[in-house]
């Protein structure tokens, strides 16, 4: 499903934006 791709695709921004 296109909804999961960019929920996953939001989750590695997010998770690369707080790996300080």
């Amino acid at each position: 499903m296109i909804i999961l791709y960019w929920v996953m695709q939001l989750l590695l921004v997010w998770i690369f934006a707080n790996y300080d």
